[in-house]
């Protein structure tokens, strides 16, 4: 836990929607909170809204950049720039790092390999475009908080750097897992 972390978790800085009403449920003196995302589509940012922002995020970015694949024939809903492709695969290992097989054939169908960035907390992983697909290795992931999927505030990074199209390329079975391990 970050020095940060622990800091904020002192009573001087906790909520109190009442006396700081109009300061986002925080002491102005003490926090200033970021609530404007000036990158992504409103719809992207609803859930990490409610789940990280207690609903306060706001979506101000230029309409012309976020909605540009609004109406794209790939869309499952025209107005909502969100596709998840469920991929159930095995991890082969190269030089000791996980490396997800026929991972070409997830996504090429999708868009080109330059518009797709690759979220990870390890280096490799981006070079080598790896992912974690096997279902036996989340619980051992989870215990030593490896990967975004075991640590909310990598999730909710990962989430809200997309701008105009998010597409998430997972395994829904591990992903199943994650979220009962996290209750």
């Amino acid at each position: 836990m970050s020095f940060l972390e622990r800091l904020i978790q002192r009573p001087l800085y906790d909520r109190d929607e009442v006396k700081f009403k109009g300061h986002g449920a925080y002491d102005p003196l003490l926090v200033t909170k970021l609530i404007e995302n000036y990158r992504s589509h409103p719809v992207l940012l609803s859930l990490p809204s409610q789940i990280f922002y207690h609903s306060e995020l706001k979506a101000s970015s230029d309409p012309a950049l976020v909605e540009c694949f609004c109406g794209w024939s790939l869309l499952p809903s025209l107005h909502f720039p969100l596709i998840f492709h469920g991929v159930r695969g095995v991890d082969l290992r190269v030089a000791g790092c996980a490396l997800p097989a026929g991972r070409h054939e997830h996504t090429q169908h999708l868009m080109s390999w330059d518009d797709v960035g690759v979220i990870t907390p390890y280096r490799k992983q981006v070079e080598k475009i790896r992912v974690r697909f096997n279902e036996q290795l989340v619980d051992g992931d989870v215990r030593h908080n490896l990967g975004f999927l075991s640590n909310p505030k990598r999730f909710n990074v990962s989430v809200t750097r997309a701008m105009s199209l998010l597409i998430i390329i997972a395994n829904p079975h591990v992903l199943a897992q994650v979220c009962v391990c996290a209750e």
